[in-house]
């Protein structure tokens, strides 16, 4: 079986997601009042950003690490963090909406980010944690996806 290589695949994938997130915008202000604001939209969105994370991020570890094998995020963490000192404090700002988060801040205490368990919570039980689909979360995962597909 052949393999596609395309190395802006994750860049792509995220500017699929940025383009939903404006789509998201036309019925939800992005603003701090919203943020806790949750949808089957919003939830998906934090889905497929989570997913995709996970994807670039093992690759990134085994990019400093030849020899990793990460199996999770805590792995991860330890390789990716460890390399690139300054990605705990990465900053996004959105520019349209003048918002600022800081998606991988949960990495500098040595823990995940908030957003990412929300994205477990609602992958495990989504009947309980669906509230956690929400504006916040997914804005923090497509920007935590941006600041790794830039790495």
């Amino acid at each position: 079986m052949a393999t596609h290589h395309d190395p802006l695949v994750h860049w792509r994938y995220f500017l699929a997601l940025d383009e939903d997130l404006e789509r998201t915008s036309r019925y939800v202000e992005f603003c701090n009042d919203n943020l806790e604001c949750y949808s089957l939209e919003l939830c998906r969105i934090l889905m497929m950003a989570s997913a995709e994370v996970e994807v670039v991020a093992k690759q990134l570890a085994k990019t400093v690490d030849p020899a990793s094998e990460p199996r999770n995020m805590g792995a991860c963490r330890e390789i990716v963090a460890g390399h690139f000192r300054s990605l705990p404090t990465a900053t996004v700002h959105a520019v349209n909406v003048q918002m600022t988060f800081h998606p991988w801040a949960g990495w500098r205490e040595g823990s995940r980010p908030e957003w990412w368990q929300a994205y477990t919570d609602v992958k495990h039980a989504r009947h309980i944690h669906f509230r956690q689909g929400s504006l916040r979360n997914a804005l923090e995962a497509v920007g935590g996806l941006m600041v790794l597909a830039v790495y």
